[in-house]
């Protein structure tokens, strides 16, 4: 789908109560986005449940000491690292 970006002092999409229900989109969902070809893509992040009673008090204190570094949640830590991670995994493989 293909939408146009409206002008005012905010840059927003503008989604017909149709669209969300179509895209699945509810008050709250977030995204990332990338830039293709000059288009911007939207990406819905998907909800990971993460059982933090399993992590190792290490990897807890870890957690939190990056969350207090970075001025954001511990949920907002773990989607960075994962994040990094990936991008890491991503850029591995293409040099292999």
């Amino acid at each position: 789908m293909i939408k146009k970006l409206k002008r005012s002092n905010d840059l927003f999409i503008d989604f017909t109560e149709d669209e969300l229900s179509k895209l699945s989109i509810e008050e709250g969902d977030k995204f990332s986005y990338e830039l293709v070809n000059g288009d911007i893509v939207l990406k819905k992040h998907v909800p990971l449940e993460i059982n933090l009673s399993e992590f190792s008090r290490e990897t807890l204190e870890m957690l939190i000491s990056h969350s207090i570094k970075n001025d954001c949640s511990v949920e907002d830590s773990i989607a960075c690292i994962l994040s990094d991670y990936i991008k890491d995994c991503n850029l591995n493989d293409k040099q292999s």
